[in-house]
């Protein structure tokens, strides 16, 4: 038997409406990219040989994904600290449903793309990498594509 992964997610109490959507409807808002609290989520380096037209494609391609975060850590101070109102709020447990992917965050350099790389495989790709100070969030996402 296989053992479903646990996941965690650090609240604040002051949006209550949303937090009670989340327990009773078992809904959990999906960000986009521009959404997060990282300001460098989806921002990559550019070789310098990609067009501007290019550029608008790479941000309309990171406009069609949602982003579910997840930390593996059930306790950690900081994330207590950021993320649920200095202590204040909560932590909700998670085990996900079977049928989604559930990507681990690399805290590495984001890869430098070209032209030739403005794809959805390499969006996927940038959208799991963040810079090693978020480290300590132990992150998990799942990347969903959105309706338009």
């Amino acid at each position: 038997m296989v053992k479903q992964q646990v996941f965690y997610k650090y609240k604040s109490l002051d949006n209550f409406e949303f937090l009670l959507d989340l327990i009773l409807r078992e809904r959990l808002y999906a960000a986009q990219h521009h959404e997060l609290n990282d300001p460098m989520e989806g921002v990559v380096k550019i070789d310098g040989t990609i067009p501007k037209d290019k550029e608008q494609e790479w941000d309309e391609l990171l406009k069609t994904f949602r982003i579910a975060c997840f930390s593996r850590d059930k306790d950690h101070p900081l994330m207590w600290s950021h993320y649920a109102n200095g202590a204040r709020g909560c932590v909700i447990e998670f085990q996900l449903m079977d049928d989604r992917q559930v990507h681990r965050v690399l805290y590495l350099k984001k890869p430098i793309i070209t032209e030739r790389h403005i794809t959805r495989e390499k969006a996927e790709e940038i959208l799991v990498h963040k810079d090693k100070p978020w480290k300590y969030e132990s992150e998990s996402r799942c990347l969903l594509v959105s309706v338009r």
